[in-house]
């Protein structure tokens, strides 16, 4: 059939009949529709031009530098974040080898070698680290990810490499690193100038207490009580700046280890706290680095705050154990658990009042471990594992 000269297709729709309809020829209401006859090609062309705009609009929109590599490795594509992080024109770029590009940044034998398997054996790879370099941007630390797809028109294999800038997060997390370290050397000095200056003369202070309540008539009673008052504020300040300065670093944790440490803190935590600790630490835990050992330590010390101070518990479980690669400390309460949105599904945090449950996970990201949280009405569970470094 033809109508202005275009052929046509008749198609005939009869839909299943029903009660009340008035019947057409053979008893079943429908239509005869005329349908422009496309031929195929035409339809497969506009579908892969659709499906290339497609594509093209995804991989323009992404955060990550995008480029797509034929089987020669020369660029074929690139978005404009590609353009915008390393600062470059489409001509610098298009139709280039990528080992070309820039100064020979990309020009790395263990590059080569992960795209020519990427093509080959239809393999991928993902966060090859890229330290390098580039001009007009500087030195940046970057990840790859690489894998083989097939063109649409041509039907060849092709490579899609994403790259993300990596660099102001490690910049984040170096600083990072490096302010913990002088929070804890801080908080050292200050232990040991506590301990070593501010107790010293408390105790000179009580020997002349003693010193003058041997002397004073035991007449003068108003006297001898007011001595005996100041004796026990003396020996009450002694006790809390001890306390302090333990909790600010425990001088055993270096001389003894980690084992030990935790289990005088945790006996006079429990006292003071009257919340009972169960305390399981595994019979073969090895002694680990100064900074893991430091960082298990702190965890814990915060857990335990957190639990004293917020979560209305009466008691809680500590577990410190190792394997030949990893040490896991796991803190548990059986109180009324965290804020609703604080903890995320993947037992990250959404957000967080104050700076305990970050300086956690920060000590713990900086060793390469992780902190996980999970929590609800019965209770709330802290648990840090991180790579065992013996010392």
């Amino acid at each position: 059939m033809k109508k202005n000269g275009k052929p046509y297709n008749t198609r005939e729709f009869r839909p299943k009949r029903r009660a009340g309809l008035p019947s057409a020829k053979n008893g079943t209401p429908g239509a005869v529709l005329p349908l422009p006859d496309i031929p195929a090609s035409e339809h497969s062309d506009g579908m892969l031009e659709e499906q290339r705009q497609y594509s093209k609009a995804i991989i323009g929109i992404l955060r990550e530098s995008i480029l797509v590599l034929d089987i020669k490795f020369r660029v074929v594509t690139a978005n404009n974040s590609f353009y915008k992080t390393f600062k470059v024109t489409a001509p610098q770029t298009i139709g280039t080898l990528i080992y070309d590009l820039g100064n020979g940044q990309w020009n790395i034998l263990q590059l080569r070698k992960l795209l020519r398997d990427v093509l080959a054996r239809d393999a991928e790879f993902w966060d090859f680290e890229v330290d390098r370099t580039f001009p007009a941007i500087g030195r940046r630390k970057v990840l790859l990810n690489a894998r083989r797809f097939t063109g649409q028109s041509s039907r060849t294999p092709l490579v899609l490499l994403a790259i993300q800038d990596e660099t102001l997060r490690d910049r984040a997390q170096r600083m990072s690193a490096r302010l913990l370290r002088v929070h804890d050397d801080e908080r050292r000095r200050f232990a040991r100038e506590l301990h070593d200056s501010t107790v010293q003369s408390l105790s000179g202070l009580m020997i002349n207490m003693n010193r003058l309540a041997r002397i004073v008539p035991d007449v003068d009673s108003d006297v001898r009580s007011l001595l005996a008052d100041c004796k026990h504020l003396a020996e009450s300040s002694m006790r809390e700046i001890r306390s302090v300065s333990y909790l600010l670093h425990p001088p055993a944790l270096e001389e003894v280890g980690l084992e030990p440490t935790v289990s005088s803190f945790v006996s006079g935590f429990s006292k003071r706290s009257g919340i009972r600790v169960e305390l399981d630490i595994a019979c073969d835990l090895p002694r680990m680095s100064k900074d893991s050992e430091l960082a298990l330590f702190r965890i814990l010390q915060e857990s335990l705050t957190n639990i004293h101070r917020h979560s209305g518990s009466g008691s809680a479980r500590i577990q410190l154990a190792a394997t030949s690669s990893i040490v896991t400390l796991t803190v548990s309460d059986k109180g009324k658990g965290l804020p609703v949105g604080l903890v995320k599904r993947n037992g990250g945090t959404a957000a967080a009042e104050g700076v305990g449950i970050p300086s956690m996970q920060e000590r713990a990201r900086h060793l390469g471990g992780v902190l996980e949280l999970e929590t609800g009405p019965g209770g709330t569970t802290v648990k840090a594992t991180i790579p065992l470094i013996k010392r």
